[in-house]
């Protein structure tokens, strides 16, 4: 399964003033069109970071979506690739996928259960663990259909005790977008001339 990688570098002369103000370094991902819900992925402070994942998806519902809440499923957990569709049974559990997977990179997740639920999303982050992803902000209700695609853009930033596997609403300060226009690898900067005023960057 190919894996995709995004290697952060920092000043040396932002680090310490990022480190004794409490920040670390947050990365979310896109899932439909504008939308970061979850910190897929936090890491404390260095000059170089590297975040890796590759396109292996889990899905489940929670029951409610807050910002700066821990996501933590209400349901079982089950795979789910591009082109199959989960459906959540009266009984609150979600059934197996069903579908011949493909490359269409959207899925569908169907709720017969009588409840409203936000569905949640699992993504492989390095080579073998799965961490939240996305929660939807709209909760889904009897009957409805939710269509997911998780795009391959990429959003970074710092955050004051940004813990992974939490909600947010938006992201906070200055950020960076990073789209993955058919390659795997990626490379950005977070550099200036005095601390605490450092800028993102593309690295060519």
């Amino acid at each position: 399964m190919a894996t995709y990688t995004l290697e952060v570098e920092i000043g040396t002369n932002q680090i310490g003033w990022l480190i004794s103000n409490g920040f670390e370094l947050c990365v979310a991902r896109q899932i439909n069109q504008g939308q970061y819900t979850v910190i897929w992925d936090s890491k404390q402070i260095s000059v170089n970071e590297t975040f890796s994942w590759q396109e292996s998806f889990q899905t489940f519902w929670v029951e409610t979506f807050k910002s700066g809440l821990k996501v933590s499923a209400s349901s079982n957990i089950v795979d789910i690739a591009y082109g199959q569709t989960v459906i959540i049974q009266p009984d609150s559990t979600m059934s197996n996928a069903t579908g011949t997977p493909d490359q269409s990179g959207i899925f569908h997740v169907v709720n017969n259960y009588a409840e409203p639920v936000n569905i949640g999303i699992n993504s492989r982050i390095g080579t073998d663990a799965f961490a939240p992803l996305f929660v939807s902000p709209n909760q889904i209700l009897f009957g409805q259909s939710m269509e997911l695609e998780p795009l391959n853009t990429i959003k970074l930033w710092f955050q004051k005790d940004g813990a992974k596997g939490s909600m947010i609403e938006k992201t906070v300060g200055a950020s960076l977008e990073v789209t993955y226009g058919g390659v795997m690898d990626n490379k950005v900067t977070y550099k200036g001339e005095s601390p605490g005023n450092g800028e993102w960057a593309l690295s060519g």
